[in-house]
């Protein structure tokens, strides 16, 4: 009976929801991006992207695609949001049905709608939202300090500063469904996700800060073929509140 068992494959699907891709930065990245940030988060009145955010956070900073391209950063995001079109092309379009008018690999083109940094200390927070005017979004970390512990009997300190993804209804353990996610932030974590799944972010104690930037983005999918676009910017685009 075990030899049997043994020869019968095995593989787990998961085709529904939304996608999250997750890179890790080089050291060389992050010192990049906080060097960035502290000139920016230095500077008296520097342009500040809060009043399209929801956070309760006083400081977040705008970041230009100019002050990415000084530094090299616009290509390596770029590379990473066209990386994860490319993947998730096949979910929803197949060559092999004609729906792409030919049998070449679809032209993908992305670009930055806006980028801005997230400068969290204690108590601020993030709460329940999507962002809007844009089809994806990106998050990286770049200080994640240490969280006091809140001392309360019988809990743990696991969820201060943490962002939490939440899709789908409610959680059904007898069939093994969960709609949320949690992650704990870590210095170089890079994440890429459609703009309208929803997330927040949990305040914490201590009196360190933690930093994080926010990019969306715009896509196009081209037919390489006949020229004709068939998803992303002015196809699908969402019109909304960051």
């Amino acid at each position: 009976m075990e030899d049997k068992q043994q020869k019968v494959r095995t593989s787990v699907m998961r085709p529904f929801g939304p996608t999250i891709l997750k890179a890790e930065m080089p050291d060389f990245v992050v010192n990049d991006m906080i060097d960035l940030t502290d000139k920016i988060l230095e500077t008296p009145d520097y342009p500040s992207y809060g009043s399209k955010l929801i956070g309760q956070i006083s400081s977040e900073p705008e970041i230009t695609k100019s002050q990415l391209e000084s530094i090299g950063m616009i290509e390596i995001f770029d590379s990473l949001v066209k990386n994860y079109v490319t993947q998730l092309i096949p979910q929803v379009i197949s060559k092999s049905t004609g729906t792409l008018g030919g049998q070449s690999d679809p032209t993908v083109e992305v670009s930055l709608k806006g980028c801005w940094a997230i400068s969290q200390y204690e108590n601020e927070y993030n709460p329940v939202h999507s962002h809007g005017s844009c089809q994806i979004s990106c998050i990286m970390y770049l200080k994640v300090p240490e969280f006091t512990p809140r001392n309360i009997e019988g809990k743990n300190n696991d969820i201060d500063g943490c962002i939490e993804f939440i899709h789908g209804g409610s959680a059904d353990h007898n069939h093994f469904i969960r709609p949320t996610v949690r992650i704990k932030p870590t210095v170089g974590d890079f994440y890429v996700f459609p703009n309208t799944l929803l997330h927040t972010v949990y305040p914490f104690l201590g009196d360190g800060e933690r930093r994080s930037i926010s990019c969306n983005y715009l896509h196009k999918v081209i037919d390489s073929e006949t020229g004709v676009q068939v998803l992303g910017d002015s196809v699908n685009a969402n019109n909304g509140r960051s």
